[in-house]
């Protein structure tokens, strides 16, 4: 339904017991760009494609003060975002999980 250019697999123990078992399930249905997310991985978005990376950071980052103060969100730059369901946050997902849920139902005898 979504057809992404970038599948991005996140939350889950990226770790040699279950890596494996997790990729192999998503290609089952999915054959496209993948990154199996770990932490401090970055993407960055725009209208040319996805760019993935590792952010650098200092191994004690907490509550240390930055140099210079933060930066203002500027209000007339236009949201680099094509699709309008993601640009408002939202996708409507109501009849994909009843969809979902109603097969669990009936394959649990939970109807």
């Amino acid at each position: 339904m979504i057809e992404p250019q970038h599948a991005i697999a996140y939350h889950f123990f990226n770790e040699e017991g279950t890596r494996y078992g997790i990729y192999e399930a998503i290609r089952e249905t999915y054959d496209g760009p993948l990154s199996m997310a770990t932490d401090m991985m970055v993407w960055n978005l725009t209208r040319d494609g996805v760019t993935e990376r590792m952010a650098v950071s200092t191994d004690e980052a907490w509550d240390v003060p930055g140099t210079e103060p933060g930066l203002e969100p500027d209000p007339t730059r236009k949201p680099e975002i094509v699709w309008p369901e993601l640009r408002n946050q939202r996708l409507d997902m109501t009849e994909v999980n009843k969809r979902w849920l109603d097969e669990y139902k009936k394959v649990h005898g939970l109807e």
